[in-house]
C-alpha cells in the first residue's frame, strides 16, 4: 500500500528539486523548448538571482549592524562590570547597575533623550511629545481643560525616570513636589513609618499604566504620606515642581484654572480665611484702605505689572505674611474667579476689607496716618508700586519719637528694612530704581537720626544720642545701633 507520510515526503523533495531546477537553469520537461522559451527562462533566472543576491545582502547588513551596536553594548557592560568588580560593589548592587543597563538599551527605545534624536527641530521634538505624552497627561481630570498652549508646556517639562523591581519611587515623609504618571510598569503603594519589605510588606493600592500619583504633595507642599515601589520594571514620567512655579508666572490664568480643578475634586479648603488675612496685613503694615494694600501686594511681583495683580506677586505677598502653600494657592483661587489669571483693585477689595478697623499696634497706627497715604499714592506713581520703602522712611522719625511705640514693634520695622534691601540687591530689572530708593531711604534715616534721642530715651535704648554717634549714617549703622539699643 501507499504510506501516506512517505508520499509527502517524496512530494515535498520533488517540489523542491524542481524549484531549484527552475530557479538556476531555463526549466525541464517532457517538450522541446523553443528559443522563445529559452530567451524567456533566461530572464527570470538572472531576475531571481539578483534578487536573491539582494535578499542575502540585506540579511547581511542587517546582521552586521545588530552585531556593530551589540559590540558596543557588550563593551559598555564590560567596563562597567569591571569597575563594579574593582569598587568592591557587593554582588547583588552590582547585577542591578547591569540589569538597568541592559533594560534601557533592550526595552526602553522609546526616551527622547537618546542620542538618536538628536539634532532634530524644536518643532519636530514637540511632536514627538507630544505623540508620547500626550494621552498620559490627559488622564488627569484637572489637566484636560487645560489650552493647547499649556498643555505644550506641560508636555516639553516631562522627563522619564526609570526603576528597577524593588526601586522606591516616592518615600513617605520626603518633601516632594513633583507629579508622577505611570507610562510603563506598574507601582504599589504602602503605608507606615518604615520602608516596605520586598515580598513582605502589604500594598494597599496598586498603580498601572496611565495613572498619576503626587498630585496633592504638589499642590499642598505636605510631606509625602506613603511609601510607593516599583513592582516590575517602571518607566515614571516626572513634572517637576519648577515648571508648577513658570506656569504660576507665564500663564496665571491656566494656573488658577489647575488648582480651581483640584481643590473641587479634592473638596480643599483653606485653613485661614480672608479676614484673618486682612487681620495679619493691619497687625503687620498697618494699612488703612485696599488701595494701599492693593498696591503692597503688587510691589511684590517680580516684574512691572501696570494695573492688575498677578498670580506671582500675590503668592510672594502671602509668603511674607507666613500664610500656608496650600491656603495661598486657594485663596488665590476663590479671589480669581474669571480665571484671567489677574486681579484687579475692585476684585482685591472684595475680598480683603481694610475699611473695618481692627487692633493695630502704636508703630501701625502711626504709619497709617494721612502723611503715609500720601506717601504710598506718591511713591505709586514714581516708582511703578515698589514703594514700600519711600512708604516707611518719612514716617520713621515720627513714629519712633511716639512715646508708645515699643521695641519689638521697631524691630519689626527694621526687619522689613532689612528685606527690602535684600530684594533690591537681589532684582535686577529694577536696580537703577531700587538704588535710588534705598538712597533716599538712607537719606531720611540720616536726617531722622537727629530727632531719635528723645524716643529712643523713652525707649530705653542709650547710646544713640547724635547722628554722630553712626558713623556715615548708613543703613547698616542705624541697624546695628539700633538693634544694640533693643537689646539691652
Amino acid at each position: 500500500g501507499f504510506d501516506h507520510q512517505d508520499g509527502c515526503f517524496v512530494l515535498y523533495v520533488e517540489g523542491w528539486y524542481f524549484a531549484v531546477l527552475s530557479l538556476t537553469s531555463v526549466g525541464y520537461g517532457d517538450l522541446l523548448v523553443t528559443p522563445l522559451e529559452r530567451g524567456i527562462n533566461s530572464f527570470f533566472l538572472l531576475a531571481s538571482q539578483l534578487y536573491t543576491a539582494k535578499v542575502c545582502a540585506d540579511l547581511t547588513w542587517i546582521t552586521s549592524t545588530h552585531n556593530h551596536w551589540e559590540a558596543q553594548h557588550q563593551a559598555q557592560r564590560a567596563q562597567a562590570w569591571v569597575a563594579l568588580q574593582h569598587m568592591q560593589v557587593p554582588r547583588v548592587l552590582a547585577e542591578r547597575v547591569m540589569a538597568f543597563q541592559m533594560y534601557l538599551a533592550t526595552v526602553h527605545r522609546e526616551d527622547l533623550m537618546q542620542p538618536a534624536f538628536e539634532g532634530l527641530s524644536k518643532n519636530l521634538m514637540m511632536e514627538l511629545r507630544l505623540c508620547a505624552y500626550r494621552k498620559l497627561v490627559l488622564r488627569a481630570p484637572f489637566l484636560k481643560e487645560q489650552p493647547k498652549n499649556v498643555m505644550l508646556f506641560i508636555v516639553g517639562a516631562l522627563n522619564d525616570n526609570v526603576f528597577l523591581p524593588g526601586d522606591t519611587i516616592v518615600r513617605a515623609g520626603d518633601d516632594g513636589r513633583e507629579l508622577f504618571f505611570m507610562r510603563r510598569g506598574r507601582a504599589q503603594v504602602y503605608v507606615g513609618p518604615e520602608p516596605p519589605i520586598w515580598g513582605e510588606s502589604e500594598a494597599v493600592k496598586t498603580y498601572e499604566v496611565g495613572n498619576y500619583f503626587g498630585e496633592l504633595g504638589m499642590l499642598t507642599g505636605h510631606p509625602r504620606k506613603a511609601w510607593i515601589m516599583a513592582e516590575v520594571y517602571t518607566v515614571v514620567s516626572v513634572l517637576p515642581y519648577s515648571a508648577v512655579e513658570a506656569l504660576m508666572a507665564q500663564y496665571p490664568g491656566a494656573f488658577t484654572s489647575l488648582v480651581q480643578a483640584m481643590v473641587l475634586q479634592y473638596e480643599l479648603k483653606s485653613s485661614m480665611t480672608w479676614s484673618q488675612v486682612t487681620e495679619r496685613l493691619q497687625a503687620k503694615y498697618g494699612f488703612g484702605s485696599s488701595q494701599e494694600a492693593f498696591s503692597w501686594f503688587l510691589s511684590n511681583g517680580r516684574l512691572n505689572e501696570d494695573e492688575d495683580l498677578g498670580a506671582k506677586a500675590f503668592d510672594e505677598a502671602l509668603k511674607r505674611l507666613k500664610v500656608p502653600s496650600l491656603d495661598r494657592k486657594i485663596l488665590w483661587a476663590e479671589m480669581d474667579q474669571d480665571n484671567s489669571g489677574f486681579v484687579t483693585l475692585e476684585e482685591f477689595g472684595e475680598r480683603v476689607d481694610m475699611e473695618t478697623p481692627t487692633n493695630r499696634g502704636p508703630l501701625m497706627r502711626c504709619w497709617s496716618g494721612p502723611s503715609s497715604a500720601n506717601v504710598s499714592r506718591q511713591a505709586t506713581q514714581d516708582f511703578g508700586h515698589n514703594n514700600y520703602g519711600a512708604l516707611l522712611a518719612p514716617n520713621l522719625a515720627r513714629c519712633f519719637s511716639s512715646p508708645e511705640v515699643k521695641s519689638a514693634e521697631a524691630l519689626e520695622v527694621l526687619n522689613e528694612l532689612r528685606a527690602l534691601r535684600k530684594e533690591s540687591a537681589e532684582s535686577r530689572e529694577h536696580s537703577k530704581r531700587l538704588s535710588l530708593e534705598v538712597a533716599n531711604l538712607r537719606a531720611t534715616l540720616a536726617r531722622a537720626a537727629g530727632e531719635v534721642p528723645a524716643g529712643m530715651h523713652g525707649l530705653g535704648v542709650p547710646g544713640v544720642a547724635h547722628a554722630s554717634t553712626l558713623p556715615g549714617s548708613t543703613l547698616s549703622d542705624l541697624e546695628a545701633a539700633l538693634s544694640r539699643g533693643f537689646t539691652q
